[in-house]
């Protein structure tokens, strides 16, 4: 798959995936996981960023799932799990079009889940805290949640800034902990939990 391929880009998208499937065999598990992150009051932020947002976290996420029915229900089930977030179970201000979107994948998975349930395939969403990649430590969001570093990426305080509000205390969150909890949903062990919403964020829910 070209690194190149945009997730609102259907035909590119579901070309990649029929050509992974024809090489590699079958597709048992698919996670959507496509997503920008952008900061703003409602009022201020301008329709290019709304539309990109939503299409790329949103639209991107139905363009997979859409993509990989087909070969899911060809393989007699299996498993979706689309990445949504913290903001997608309580509200933050500032990202308004980003909140939007991960309420909307939580929309997207529900009705999926029910759809494809005769096809033996579960539908579910992880929602993350803040996590430690490239869209989260970066000179931008250092600025925001760290202004004493001058806008200098800051791993250290940027991580003790966005995780102030975990109910679980810092070091933070990192990749693998988010793919755990995925992989727990596309194994055997979850094969009776579909059309949920599972946190992975720690405790800052609940707060």
């Amino acid at each position: 798959m070209s690194r190149g391929l945009r997730t609102r880009d259907y035909a590119a998208l579901s070309a990649a995936v029929d050509e992974g499937v024809r090489e590699l065999g079958r597709l048992d598990f698919v996670l959507a996981d496509a997503g920008i992150l952008s900061f703003g009051p409602s009022a201020e932020l301008s329709s290019e960023t709304w539309n990109d947002t939503l299409g790329i976290n949103l639209t991107g996420d139905w363009h997979a799932a859409k993509a990989a029915i087909p070969h899911l229900r060809a393989a007699a089930g299996g498993s979706i799990v689309i990445t949504s977030s913290g903001a997608g179970i309580k509200a933050f201000p500032d990202i308004a079009h980003y909140s939007a979107n991960k309420y909307g994948v939580v929309g997207l998975m529900m009705a999926l889940a029910k759809e494809l349930v005769a096809d033996g395939i579960r539908v579910n969403s992880v929602h993350p805290t803040g996590v430690d990649t490239l869209m989260v430590q970066n000179a931008f969001n250092c600025r925001i949640f760290a202004p004493d570093k001058q806008g200098s990426p800051d791993p250290l305080g940027l991580r003790r800034a966005q995780h102030a509000s975990d109910l679980i205390p810092f070091p933070g969150m990192n990749r693998p902990d988010v793919s755990a909890a995925v992989g727990f949903l596309c194994s055997d062990e979850a094969r009776y939990i579909t059309g949920i919403k599972l946190p992975v964020d720690a405790g800052s829910m609940i707060l």
